[in-house]
Formats: C-alpha cells, structure tokens, sequence
C-alpha cells in the first residue's frame, strides 16, 4: 500500500461499514481516494461487490483487494477460530473491519479472557470521570469516551486475538499491527486464569463464537488444547516476545490491583 492508513481516514471509513452501508461505505473511498488510494481501491471495490451480488463482481473485488492491500492479511488473525477462508468475500470484510479498527484505535486494553478486564475498564471509567471527563451510564464501555469527548484517546477494548479459542499452533505472534499505538496488557497468574475460564466454558458461551460446552473436568481442561495452561502459556510468551513492537507498552498484574 502506498502508505499506512491513518486514523481519520478509518474513522470515515468505520461507520458505514459496520452498519453494513455499502453506498455509504463507497462514498467514503472515493473521498479518501487522493490521500490513500490504495485502500480506496480495496474498500471502493468491496463497496461495489457488496452491491452487486454476482459471482463476477465478487470475483473481481477480492482479486482487486489481493492487488491493492497484500498487507490486508496481517489483519485475517481472527480467522482460524471459524475457519473462514481467509480469500473469501467474507474473510475479506472481517479483516478489512480488523484493520480499520486498530487504524482508528489509539491506545489497546487487552488481556487472555478472565484477568480482570472488566473490573480494569470499570475503574478506568470512573477514573476519567472523577478527572473531569464524560459520565458513562455504562462505566466499562471505554470506546464511548472519545464520542463524547473529542480529543480524548480512542480506547479498543480486546482479547487480542481470541487466544482462548485457538490451539497453540494458532495463537497469532506477530504484534506489529500495535506499532501505530499504546497497549495497556493486563497478566495474571496463569492458575487462577484457568480455573475462571473452567468454570466460563462449563456454564456461559463466548459472546461472538459458538463454543461447545466443556464437559470434563478441572483437570482435564488445564491440559486443554484451547484455553488451558498450554494457551495461557503461549500467549504470554507472544507478548514477551513482541513487547517493543507497540509505540509504548504497560503491563498491568491483576494480582498488584488486588493488593492495592
């Protein structure tokens, strides 16, 4: 591509193609054509073949977005988890709709499922609040913040990539696509991690993916090839391996917030 994209350019992008605005999302591109016209032409061509249900315009948009955007793929890491085919027009749109989301971000809190997410983001939103910030009726939803206040950090909220529901040979190492940002990475011990996610997988469902049930037990599912210690492991250990590739990055333990 021509140049990274940047954040005004996702944002314009953003909207329309999450509501599943074709027209919208075309308009869009051609707009942003004289400053980015390599993702003009991806978005612009997915845009028509969206409104053109034909096999030949679904044909030609995927072999105009392979030719306009080869970096798109670095974004398909959400994929294994359903075995989308990563060239199909929708592995396409799921990771068009990823790079877009983390062009637009500005700063990443992410963790493994069951580190303490939820109490972190509910914490950070009171803390804004209390510093003189918007009021959020829902203190956790963080993304809300730069709505209602411009100026203030868009704030992805994120599990990484899905590493819970990949086998180890799965989990994606490579964090690059954090370059452009801040990533605020919450760990905790990997025992206490397991035995909150046991209990997850045993009694709830994933809220994005339909996952089975487990059905064995405790000590079964510590040697699970998704979401036992083996992934814990290795998703830790991608992270200590890619730490410097973020523009900054902070490790929070949940086990310090306990403590303080």
């Amino acid at each position: 591509m021509t140049r990274p994209i940047d954040r005004a350019d996702a944002l314009a992008l953003l909207a329309p193609f999450r509501a599943n605005d074709w027209r919208g999302l075309a308009v869009a591109a051609a707009a942003m054509a004289p400053r980015s016209p390599a993702v003009a032409a991806l978005v612009g061509a997915f845009a028509a073949a969206a409104l053109d249900p034909g096999d030949a315009a679904r044909t030609a948009t995927l072999d105009r977005a392979r030719a306009a955007l080869p970096d798109l793929a670095r974004y398909a890491f959400v994929l294994p988890i359903d075995g989308t085919d990563p060239g199909s027009l929708r592995g396409v749109a799921r990771a068009l709709d990823r790079m877009l989301t983390y062009a637009a971000a500005d700063a990443f809190l992410l963790e493994y499922p069951k580190c303490g997410r939820t109490w972190l983001r509910m914490m950070i939103g009171r803390a804004v609040e209390r510093a003189g910030g918007p009021s959020l009726a829902d203190p956790t939803d963080l993304a809300r913040l730069a709505v209602l206040r411009p100026g203030l950090p868009r704030l992805e909220v994120t599990h990484d990539d899905d590493p819970e529901l990949k086998r180890v040979e799965d989990i994606w190492r490579d964090k690059g696509i954090y370059a452009h940002c801040r990533v605020l990475l919450q760990v905790r011990d990997p025992r206490d991690v397991v035995v909150s996610y046991f209990f997850h997988r045993t009694t709830r469902n994933h809220e994005a993916f339909r996952v089975e049930p487990f059905t064995g037990s405790l000590a079964d599912f510590v040697r699970h090839p998704r979401g036992g210690i083996p992934n814990i492991v290795a998703f830790y250990n991608a992270w200590a391996a890619g730490r410097g590739e973020p523009a900054r990055l902070m490790r929070l333990d949940y086990e310090d917030l306990l403590a303080d």
